[in-house]
């Protein structure tokens, strides 16, 4: 079982909003945990460095999770993509707890960790680089060429 704290890496995130439209304002909202119990998924954590994606696959199934922060699933989910900046620091502050179990973290199981924000927010890297520091599993889905 995943420890409760890892669990709640991403809900605890404050996320800053990235809007893709040049000289859009910044907002912040809290992002939703991500944890996997199916016995059909071979990870348990994930965590996704960004909610919304620039990529805009109609077939993306994270599209509804737009709608937790009051966002469509449409074009909002394209343009209004949030950064959860802090998710390194809680993930090395997780890592360095007493009891924790080392498991597989999944990155970017919802939305791609490598798409265009990545270039400037560079969350993926700093994430990265707190797990190879600590010797962690990590696997990453993403479609990106970054």
């Amino acid at each position: 079982m995943m420890h409760g704290k890892v669990r709640s890496l991403i809900a605890g995130a404050l996320v800053a909003a990235v809007v893709a439209a040049a000289g859009s304002s910044s907002a912040q909202a809290p992002a939703e945990g991500n944890r996997n119990a199916s016995p059909d998924v071979p990870f348990e954590q994930s965590i996704n460095p960004y909610q919304g994606c620039e990529h805009g696959c109609i077939y993306c199934y994270a599209r509804p999770s737009h709608a937790y922060l009051g966002l469509s699933a449409g074009l909002e989910f394209e343009t209004k993509i949030f950064g959860k900046r802090n998710a390194a620091e809680l993930l090395r502050r997780e890592l360095s707890r007493p009891g924790y179990r080392c498991r597989l973290i999944a990155l970017g199981a919802n939305t791609d960790p490598y798409q265009p924000a990545e270039r400037e927010q560079r969350i993926t890297r700093e994430i990265l680089e707190v797990l190879a520091e600590c010797n962690h599993p990590v696997g990453i889905v993403t479609k990106s060429s970054l």
